[in-house]
C-alpha cells in the first residue's frame, strides 16, 4: 500500500474530522502535512489518485473549519455518512471493511467490538465455525488468551435471507502481516520472535483439538513498535490470529470447508489436495507466513523453516 492509499483509506474512514486533524484548536496543522504529503506536485506517477486524494482532504477540511466557526469543533458529531446504523441491538458505523465471507462492523461505545456478518446464507456454517471454535478457545489461560477474538455474542440478521453474524474483540492498533509486508523485509531477529508467538499460540489451538486452516497475510496481526507512544505498552511484541471461519476440529476431519484461491500458495499441498488436514498443517502456513515476511533465515533456523516445509505432513514438525 502507498503513502497515498494510506491516507486515502483514513479519509474514507473516517467519521468526523477529528479524526484525520486531531482534537487541537488548529486543525489546519495537520491539515498542512497532510496536504504536503498527497499534493498532486508531489506524486508524478499517481497523478489521478493524487487529486483524488487531494480533493478528499480539501473537502473534509472544510466541514472541519465550519464547525470551527459554528463553535462544534472536537464534539466528534459523525458524518452523514457515519451515522450509526441497528445491527440486532448494537449500534455501529456503516461503511464496513469488507472480509474474504462477511462484513465487519465497528460498533460504536466503549468496548471495541466488530459486528462480523456473513454476506451470503451460503457462509452461515462458516459462521458457526467460527463460534465453535471460539468458544473452545476461550479455555485458554493466561496471556495467550489475548492472541484471539472473544465471542461476545452470535445472532441472526434478518432480510431476504437470514444470515449469521458474529461480534467479536476488534484489535484497534494492530496491522496485518500483509500491511507489513507491502512496507518492508522484516529482519531476521524479528521474525524469530513473530514465529514465537505464532506457534506458541498454534500449541494451544491444537491442544483443543482445533486447526486454524487459514494462517494468511490478512489474518495475522501484529502490534508495530513505532507506535508513536514511549511507554512500554502490553500489546508490543505480540500478535492476534483473527479469523475463524476456517477453523475445523481435525480429528473428524480430512479437509477444510472452505479456503481464499487469492492465497493458495500459503496453503499446504494436503490441505489443497483434501487428503489430510492437521497440526503440521497450521505449521506448513505459520513457516509460509514467515518466509512471506523475511524470506531465508540463518543458518540452523532456515533448517526449521526447510522441515516446517516439507511436502509430507509426516516428515514435519507435528507439534
Amino acid at each position: 500500500m502507498t503513502e497515498l492509499s494510506w491516507i486515502e483509506e483514513n479519509l474514507d474512514k473516517a467519521c468526523c474530522p477529528e479524526e484525520v486533524f486531531g482534537s487541537g484548536d488548529d486543525p489546519g496543522a495537520v491539515f498542512r502535512k497532510l496536504a504536503r504529503a498527497c499534493h498532486p506536485d508531489m506524486h508524478p506517477s499517481e497523478q489521478k489518485l493524487a487529486k483524488t486524494v487531494f480533493q478528499k482532504l480539501t473537502a473534509l477540511k472544510e466541514v472541519a473549519d465550519r464547525r470551527v466557526k459554528e463553535g462544534k469543533w472536537g464534539k466528534r458529531i459523525p458524518l452523514p455518512h457515519c451515522t450509526p446504523m441497528e445491527i440486532g441491538k448494537y449500534k455501529a458505523k456503516p461503511n464496513p471493511n469488507i472480509g474474504d465471507v462477511a462484513d465487519l462492523y465497528t460498533v460504536e461505545g466503549k468496548k471495541r467490538l466488530l459486528i462480523k456478518v456473513a454476506r451470503s446464507h451460503d457462509d452461515n456454517d462458516l459462521m458457526r465455525a467460527e463460534v465453535t471454535a471460539l468458544t473452545k478457545l476461550a479455555k485458554m489461560d493466561g496471556p495467550i488468551r489475548d492472541g484471539v477474538p472473544a465471542l461476545e455474542a452470535n445472532f441472526w440478521v434478518e432480510g431476504l435471507w437470514k444470515r449469521e453474524a458474529n461480534v467479536i474483540t476488534a484489535f484497534p492498533g494492530f496491522v496485518t502481516a500483509q500491511q507489513v509486508h507491502a512496507k518492508m523485509l522484516v529482519n531476521q531477529r524479528t521474525a524469530v520472535w513473530m514465529f514465537k508467538r505464532l506457534v506458541s499460540l498454534l500449541s494451544w489451538v491444537h491442544h483443543l483439538g482445533l486447526v486454524h486452516g487459514a494462517i494468511l497475510p490478512p489474518h495475522v496481526m501484529f502490534y508495530p513498535d513505532n507506535d508513536g507512544h514511549k511507554e512500554l505498552d502490553s500489546r508490543k511484541h505480540s500478535l492476534r490470529l483473527i479469523d475463524w471461519c476456517y477453523s475445523v476440529e481435525f480429528d473428524n476431519r480430512t479437509r477444510l470447508s472452505s479456503w481464499v484461491p487469492a492465497w493458495q500458495d500459503h496453503y499446504a499441498p494436503e490441505m489443497l489436495s483434501k487428503k489430510y488436514i492437521g497440526p503440521p498443517s497450521d505449521i506448513y502456513m505459520a513457516a509460509m507466513l514467515i518466509r512471506y515476511l523475511c524470506g531465508s533465515m540463518p543458518g540452523k533456523l532456515e533448517n526449521v523453516l526447510k522441515k516446517c516445509l516439507d511436502p509430507d505432513p509426516k516428515k514435519r514438525y507435528q507439534k
